[in-house]
């Protein structure tokens, strides 16, 4: 934001915080969208996660999930962009 001392100024800024709210409600579409895409077992791996990095291993001993299984759906949810992978073989939701 910056300091606006015309009208045409607070219009410019008004418009741009309605086009910055639009993008983060369609943002929030697309996720919602992702999420429903995945299979029961991928969502339920996703609800899991939370928002912190996770390890297989913990994974799998929270989904009662195999280890193949897990890494398989990670692999599948990291193309889709539902998860990232970070060094030392732990991952992240992103939606």
């Amino acid at each position: 934001m910056k300091l606006t001392e015309t009208v045409n100024g607070i219009i410019e800024e008004i418009g741009a915080l309605v086009n910055h709210e639009l993008e983060d409600q369609s943002n929030i579409m697309s996720d919602n969208n992702l999420i429903n895409m995945l299979t029961s077992e991928q969502q339920l791996l996703l609800a899991k996660m939370v928002y912190a990095p996770f390890t297989i291993d913990a994974l799998v001993s929270s989904t009662g999930l195999t280890a193949d299984s897990v890494s398989s759906m990670l692999l599948l949810m990291e193309l889709n962009g539902t998860v990232k992978s970070r060094h030392g073989g732990k991952y992240y939701r992103c939606v």
